[in-house]
């Protein structure tokens, strides 16, 4: 019997937008889908949602990676932009799961970008636990933000349903023994939660 329900962040719940600001920033522009593949692939961006260095650190290094012609400040600035608004849906989505189960988040995501989401976005009052890799110390698909969030649970993983926007983490989830499947926003989600029997 399923008794939580952990959602990814961006791509599931909220939309994200790294890649397309990134690609305007970089002198010359990038396209779109090359800068987010080197997103993707960053050091420093992998370092800052691991909690490994400061946003402060993460600017600069970044600036080492990318042909951004920026100062450390400003890109800090810019960065919040990277996450766009929650995506529809999202919102009613959480609040109908929470008079069933125990509803909650597991990302990888920054300092920089989850006061965002928990504020302004409001998602923090419907989402508990947080389990967010930079406060973990660990990013999918790293088994010891599972094992985490299992913790924070308090449940056996065969309990919990994952759902995420990377094959890479869906899989990572089910090594970890958590019930997980791949979704993109929160109809796609419905969709593998109704599969699933949860809706």
């Amino acid at each position: 019997m399923i008794e939580a329900i952990l959602f990814d962040l961006g791509g599931v719940l909220v939309d994200v937008r790294d890649g397309e600001v990134l690609a305007r920033l970089c002198e010359p522009p990038l396209d779109a889908d090359v800068a987010r593949q080197r997103w993707r692939a960053s050091a420093a961006r992998e370092a800052l949602e691991c909690g490994r260095i400061e946003p402060e650190s993460f600017a600069r290094r970044l600036l080492e990676e990318w042909p951004l012609g920026l100062e450390p400040a400003r890109l800090l600035e810019l960065a919040a932009s990277w996450i766009g608004t929650p995506h529809a849906g999202a919102h009613a989505l959480l609040r109908e799961l929470r008079s069933r189960y125990r509803v909650g988040c597991l990302s990888n995501t920054s300092a920089i970008h989850w006061p965002r989401m928990r504020d302004a976005m409001g998602l923090g009052e419907l989402l508990d636990p947080a389990v967010l890799s930079f406060e973990v110390g660990a990013c999918k698909p790293d088994p010891a933000i599972f094992a985490h969030a299992l913790a924070r649970l308090g449940l056996p993983a065969g309990r919990v349903f994952f759902v995420d926007d990377v094959e890479t983490h869906v899989r990572a989830a089910r090594d970890a023994g958590l019930r997980a499947a791949r979704a993109d926003g929160p109809d796609g989600a419905r969709r593998v939660l109704r599969a699933a029997g949860l809706l």
